[in-house]
């Protein structure tokens, strides 16, 4: 996390470097290594973002809403499937996640297996980013389904 910080302030100390140095660069050149600077504060503002989620973690999301025209069939199936989803995810803390050991091993054997460990972060920190919505999704879909009464007999 410190790292990603690290090269964020970095990439942006060189974005800096090169537009200071854009008064050496001849007229020609200029049209072409021009760097727009809505862009650059843009570009700032999306990584500061970026780091503020690894930091805080993801923001709050709204509860969802359901659309009230499905049947109690439709409302089951949708509710499995993001059950589904939520059984497919990280097991729990990165290290007790048997493939990251696993990744770890074999990267001491074979050196390109060690690229396992950040895509599966990457991936474990989306899933938790996306995990909010999918429980305000699942519990709009259980009011609806306790609303309509659809498993009493």
């Amino acid at each position: 996390m410190r790292v990603g910080v690290l090269v964020l302030v970095l990439g942006l100390f060189n974005l800096s470097a090169v537009a200071d140095d854009s008064a050496a660069v001849s007229a020609t050149d200029r049209s072409r290594w021009h760097i727009d600077r809505a862009k650059v504060e843009r570009f700032a503002r999306a990584r500061a973002g970026d780091a503020r989620d690894l930091l805080l973690g993801p923001a709050p999301r709204p509860p969802a809403d359901t659309p009230r025209d499905l049947d109690c069939n439709e409302l089951y199936q949708r509710r499995v499937t993001l059950m589904q989803q939520q059984a497919y995810t990280s097991p729990g803390p990165f290290w007790d996640d048997p493939r990251n050991q696993a990744g770890a091993v074999i990267g001491t054997v074979w050196t390109p297996a060690f690229a396992y460990l950040p895509i599966r972060a990457i991936s474990s920190f989306y899933a938790a980013e996306h995990a909010p919505q999918r429980l305000a999704e699942l519990d709009a879909l259980r009011y609806q389904a306790a609303s309509q009464r659809c498993f009493e007999h």
